[in-house]
């Protein structure tokens, strides 16, 4: 059987069945209305958001997420040269992210990091909440900087991934 030059095989014509057959019952079964509704009647927060403005974010958000775990996981998996320590670290990261709900508002750096966490940015209250971050006098939404932060946590652990597989992989040699 001969490879599709795209790489495309069976896992993504599946995923890609899946994903239109979700499209085809959400949103043409029961159609694209309460898209264009302010987002301030969902959220009962003051965004200048619809709400189909908003889930494109939060999709966005989504695939930048996964992104960075994914880098985040190689590079965990080049530094500690062991796959079962590297899914044991990921899954209790998830595990633990999964059991608490609320960081306390007084510890304010530690919330900020905890809610910048892909798994808790990816919700309405963690992506469209106001943060301790000012640009010029007025705060910024976690959705607004958590782009700028995952494209340097993305470089910061990527360059550790390739200076540990330089020094181990190939001066090693």
């Amino acid at each position: 059987m001969q490879r599709n030059p795209c790489g495309i095989d069976g896992r993504c014509r599946f995923y890609a069945a899946s994903f239109s057959a979700h499209v085809r019952n959400n949103c043409f079964l029961y159609g694209f209305d309460g898209y264009d509704t302010i987002l301030q009647f969902v959220l009962l927060r003051p965004f200048n958001l619809t709400v189909g403005q908003a889930a494109l974010i939060l999709v966005g958000l989504s695939f930048a997420g996964a992104a960075l775990i994914s880098i985040f996981t190689m590079m965990l998996s080049e530094v500690t040269k062991n796959s079962i320590a590297t899914i044991g670290i990921i899954t209790g990261v998830l595990l633990v992210t999964m059991f608490i709900m609320e960081m306390p508002a007084n510890l304010k750096l530690l919330s900020e990091i905890w809610y910048l966490l892909p798994s808790n940015l990816v919700s309405l209250n963690g992506a469209f909440r106001y943060s301790m971050f000012h640009v010029g006098g007025s705060p910024l939404a976690a959705y607004q900087y958590a782009p700028i932060v995952y494209l340097v946590l993305a470089v910061i652990f990527a360059l550790i991934g390739k200076l540990t597989y330089n020094r181990y992989q190939i001066n090693g040699r």
